[in-house]
C-alpha cells in the first residue's frame, strides 16, 4: 500500500497540532533553521519522550488566468506552503496559505 501526502486545511492543522502537543507534553527543545528572508524555514520541535513535530514553509508562485472587465489576465501569486510530519505520523500534510503583506 502506498500512502500519499494530502492537503489540510488550517482548522485540520490546529487540532493536528494541538493533539500532539497535548500527547507529548513535558520538556521541548525548539529549533528554527533556513533563509528567514522569505525562503525556506524548517521548524523542528523535539519533546523529552522522544517525539518530533517537524515543519518545513517555504513560498512559490502561481500564474493564473482571470477575467476581468471582458480582458484576459495573467496574474502572479504568491502562497506559502508548509509540509507537516511528526514521529507518530511520518506522512507529510501539506497546508497552503495566502499571507497579507
Amino acid at each position: 500500500m502506498i500512502i500519499t501526502a494530502k492537503n489540510i486545511t488550517m482548522e485540520q492543522y490546529n487540532e493536528e497540532k494541538r493533539a500532539f502537543y497535548q500527547k507529548h507534553y513535558g520538556e521541548r527543545g525548539y529549533r528554527e533553521y533556513g533563509n528567514v528572508d522569505g525562503e525556506q524555514i524548517h521548524k523542528e520541535v523535539c519533546f523529552a519522550d522522544g517525539a518530533g513535530w517537524n515543519e518545513i514553509t517555504e513560498p512559490f508562485e502561481e500564474t493564473i488566468q482571470v477575467e476581468r472587465h471582458g480582458l484576459n489576465i495573467e496574474v502572479k501569486v504568491k502562497f506559502y506552503r508548509t509540509e507537516i510530519w511528526d514521529s507518530d505520523n511520518s506522512v507529510s500534510r501539506y497546508l497552503y496559505e495566502k499571507r497579507s503583506a
